[in-house]
């Protein structure tokens, strides 16, 4: 298995240690699986997963964890949660396809392909979108991409060292009493990643005494910060 953009796996860790609300423990189980720990990759997306119930990267993931250990009926299964959430989705189509390939030359096709593939009307998808194992149009990728991706890119926009929580803390990362905590983007990134956006806005007001070069982009952000805030405070 290959990682699409390499990232040291200690520093995978690290960040899911940081922020255990997000759902970097999928590319933390990929991680691990390029190095061989196949075993341990799958008990991580597994946990992971009985949280976010709905993250459809983790069980496709999960799936080619599992067909790679030959467990094709394990993996058919996750498989089949994921088109069961999103019946089009390409990354999970394109494993079935190639799986059934090859799964039907040794004639080993677990029961549950059968089901899958009905209830996909895989003929009407390949023939009106022929090249979608090759490229996903534009608005299909923008539809799919997850959490994952967009909290990875803050972490690697910011130039400023990883705060450690304290292993005491639970799920949520709050600052020991009485001790101010540098403003940086890693940190604004980790409470985004948690909701928490008061306490992101305040980061960025200080990034932007901090930085007054930057003032006009965290502005923007402060400013979507707060709408989104009263949107919230609205509905509820």
């Amino acid at each position: 298995m290959k990682v699409s953009s390499e990232l040291d796996l200690n520093r995978i860790e690290e960040l899911v240690y940081i922020s255990p609300n997000s759902p970097l423990f999928a590319r933390q189980a990929f991680s691990l699986a390029d190095k061989g720990k196949i075993n341990e990759a799958i008990k991580i997306c597994e946990t992971g997963l009985q949280k976010y119930r709905f993250y459809i990267s983790g069980y496709i993931i999960l799936a080619k964890l599992f067909f790679e250990k030959k467990d094709y009926k394990s993996a058919f299964v996750a498989l089949k949660n994921a088109l069961t959430i999103a019946p089009n989705c390409p990354a999970a189509i394109e494993c079935l396809i190639e799986w059934k390939e090859k799964l039907d030359e040794k004639s080993n096709l677990p029961s549950e392909l059968d089901s899958v593939d009905k209830n996909l009307n895989q003929k009407k998808f390949l023939n009106s979108t022929p090249h979608v194992i090759e490229k996903i149009d534009i608005q299909n990728k923008i539809k799919i991409k997850d959490e994952l991706e967009r909290i990875l890119e803050k972490f690697e926009k910011s130039n400023s060292l990883v705060i450690k929580a304290d292993p005491t803390f639970n799920m949520i990362y709050e600052p020991p009493p009485h001790k101010e905590v540098i403003a940086t983007e890693t940190l604004c990134a980790v409470y985004l990643s948690q909701g928490l956006y008061k306490e992101a806005v305040s980061v960025l007001e200080r990034l932007q005494e901090k930085d007054p070069s930057k003032k006009g982009e965290y502005t923007a952000k402060i400013q979507a910060l707060k709408e989104k805030l009263e949107i919230s405070k609205s509905i509820s």
